[in-house]
This record gives C-alpha cells, structure tokens and sequence, in this order.
C-alpha cells in the first residue's frame, strides 16, 4: 500500500447554511493532505451552493456535485459512484471534526484492518432532557481499543454512526455497498453490513475526533420521535438478512441477526404510533417467519409479536 492513500471525504449537504463552512474549513485544514472531497448538494434552497462554490475555487481538492432534492441516501450514493479514494469517511455538513482526524486514521491503515473506528462527541445545540441525552452519549462512546475482529460482541457493542468510521474503498465497491434511497435507518443497513463483510477493525478509544452536532431538526432528533415511518426498522432486518444468505451466515451466525432483528423489531414498536403497531406486528411476523428466528423466544420483541 502507498505510504500516502487517497482518502475520499463524502459530504452530503442540504439546507446547512449555517454549519457547513465550519463543516469544510475542518476537512480542507487536516494535516493529512491527500484526499479528494466530494461534496453533493442534494437541492438545497438556502446559500448551501455559494458557500460550496467559494470553498472549492480556493482548494482543487473539492468536487461540487449539484442534484435536486433525493435525500440523504441518495447524496451519498452520488458521492460513492465517483469516489477514486482507497479509503473512505463521510462527514454530515453540520458536523466537524479535529484538525488531525484523518492523519490519526491514515496512521493504523494496515493489510489487517478494513475499517477504522474513533471516538466521537456529541455537541448538543438542541432541547434534548439530560437523560436522554447522556443515553446518546453512551451509545456513541467505543468499548474496543486497538484492532478487533468482528465478533458477535463487537458487533453489538459498537455504534452504527455512519460518520465516525473509515471504510477501505475496496469492500465497499465489491459488495456494491450503498445507502437504501428514500428510507430511514439507511446508516445501520450500510454499517452492519459492512461490519459482517470486514476482516478486523481498527478502534481508537479515547480520541473524539468527530463533533457530532445534535441540533433541532436533525435527523436523529426527527428519527426519535413517533412516526408512522419507524417501520422503517424492519427493512434493516431485510437487509441485513440478505447479507447473511449471501454469506452463508445463517447457520452459525444465526443468534447474531436474532438480536440484531429483536432491537430493530423493538425500534420499530417504540417509535411507532400505536394506531401503526398492529401493521408492525404484521410485517414483522412475516420477517421473523420467513428468516427462521422465530424460536428465540427470550427476546420480549419478537414475544409480543406472537402475542
């Protein structure tokens, strides 16, 4: 491998105004130099294009990509059909990260791992109560240092944030890894699949390189709350499953996508209105009967919906 890999900085950006020079002037400032950073406008209304156009005549790195309005997904997708880069990182436009983020990165690059994991905090701009908000916190926080195989555990315990992980490029684009447009949820069908397809992780612990800003609008605070689209959850579980076919996981593995499917199944419950539960029952027994889980019984989800 090159001494110097080119990393691709995917940046999605829509109606961020407000956050996204702080965003750029992170990303164009990091002491690690070879990256090409691929910004798409997915149809912002506000000064989202101006500000992108006034960063990239003053750095070549920067690739403006301009498309109408397709969400999230669809932005990110954009980025990765043109990404040249060995290695690649998304950044949320309302987000920053540490001066050093990338060359910290690129330092545990190795044959061994095919994902890098590092710290991240949570900057709170929102009118989140302290204790929902110290849940956050202790989800984002990483439990591994150093590299770790993809077991059954690290799996579990580690954050499906899109943002604060490093993906090899090539994994990616053999397995055709994309974000499903115009759904919810669309970060945890990518992470976990790419978790289930990678050798070994790199984790940095105790380094919060990444400012994850929890602001009011935001896609996690819209995502908590009761929407008849916490359906959502269960198409994770359908992905996810495919993988595991694919894969030939779904013998030994089996108790792994049992606990993944309960938590989504669970997601898909709490955040559904409960004029939409009987539907999620519905949908979710058909998941749980097509996929062979149905005898886990110890978890309450997949209980209540056989009740």
């Amino acid at each position: 491998m090159q001494e110097s890999p080119l990393i691709s900085v995917i940046v999605p950006v829509y109606k961020v105004e407000q956050y996204l020079a702080r965003c750029l002037e992170s990303i164009c400032g990091q002491t690690y130099r070879n990256l090409e950073i691929i910004c798409v406008d997915d149809g912002s209304p506000d000064r989202s294009i101006d500000i992108l156009n006034e960063f990239a005549a003053k750095d070549s790195r920067i690739q403006v990509i301009r498309q109408s309005n397709q969400g999230q997904s669809a932005a990110r997708n954009r980025g990765l059909d043109i990404s040249k880069g060995e290695w690649i990182t998304f950044i949320d436009s309302d987000d920053w990260i540490e001066p050093d983020t990338l060359e910290i990165c690129a330092s545990h690059i190795s044959d061994m791992v095919d994902i890098i994991v590092y710290g991240m905090s949570i900057d709170c701009e929102a009118n989140i109560p302290d204790e929902k908000l110290a849940k956050i916190e202790e989800y984002s926080r990483l439990k591994f240092e150093g590299i770790r195989q993809f077991s059954d555990d690290v799996i579990l315990s580690t954050n499906i944030y899109i943002c604060n992980k490093l993906f090899r490029g090539s994994v990616v684009r053999k397995y055709e890894l994309r974000f499903p447009d115009g759904r919810w949820y669309e970060d945890a069908s990518f992470v976990y699949r790419f978790f289930l397809l990678a050798k070994n992780g790199y984790f940095i612990k105790n380094r919060h390189m990444y400012h994850y800003v929890q602001r009011d609008g935001s896609t996690m605070q819209t995502t908590r709350e009761k929407s008849p689209r916490a359906i959502e959850h269960l198409d994770v579980i359908r992905d996810i499953y495919i993988l595991f076919k694919s894969l030939h996981l779904t013998k030994n593995r089996l108790h792994l996508f049992a606990t993944l499917a309960d938590m989504y199944l669970s997601g898909a419950f709490c955040y559904s209105p409960q004029e939409n539960q009987k539907l999620v029952a519905k949908k979710g027994a058909a998941i749980i009967k097509e996929t062979g889980i149905g005898h886990f019984t110890e978890f309450p989800a997949i209980n209540r919906v056989w009740e």
